[in-house]
């Protein structure tokens, strides 16, 4: 069985990630294309694992702002927290 295959695009635009008082991601934006290799760039390799987790909707404490869509819909549609 061979499952069909769709190309996908995810948007994240202003997001912004706070834990009680420090604002630990600020303003990131930016768009993962199908079929298109994306570096996330980074000083330190926290703040790389902590916007990979917010964008994969697997932070389940603080507060997200900003739009996550995948394909024009919003990541909340698709991955409830």
């Amino acid at each position: 069985m061979i499952l069909p295959f769709q190309p996908l695009t995810m948007m994240f635009h202003k997001i912004n990630y706070f834990v009680d008082m420090p604002k630990l991601l600020s303003e990131g934006s930016g768009v993962f294309r199908p079929c298109v290799l994306t570096a996330l760039v980074s000083s330190n390799s926290a703040g790389r694992t902590i916007h990979l987790d917010v964008l994969a909707g697997r932070k389940t404490c603080g507060c997200i702002e900003g739009d996550i869509k995948i394909s024009g819909h919003k990541n909340k549609e698709l991955l409830p927290r």
